[in-house]
């Protein structure tokens, strides 16, 4: 693995659908979140705040996602930001 630019990185980011985009920029990523509704309640602000514009280039992609864990008492779901 190695380190692209920030040219290419935008580049990568612009050619991805907008829908995409969004769902990056509005992830905390990789922190626990209290629902996805709140995840996709960001996801409609960012939407609507860049309407007709472009969007920023994120500095990590992700996706919208739910996980389950195994802890110390069994399994369980806690739902991380992408």
């Amino acid at each position: 693995m190695q380190r692209v630019s920030r040219e290419e990185t935008a580049s990568y980011a612009r050619a991805r659908p907008r829908a995409r985009q969004i769902s990056v920029l509005a992830s905390p990523q990789s922190r626990t979140i209290a629902s996805r509704e709140l995840l996709e309640r960001s996801v409609a602000e960012i939407a609507a705040l860049y309407e007709g514009a472009e969007l920023p280039v994120p500095v990590v992609e992700a996706v919208l996602a739910d996980y389950v864990q195994r802890g110390d008492g069994g399994w369980r779901v806690e739902r991380l930001a992408p």
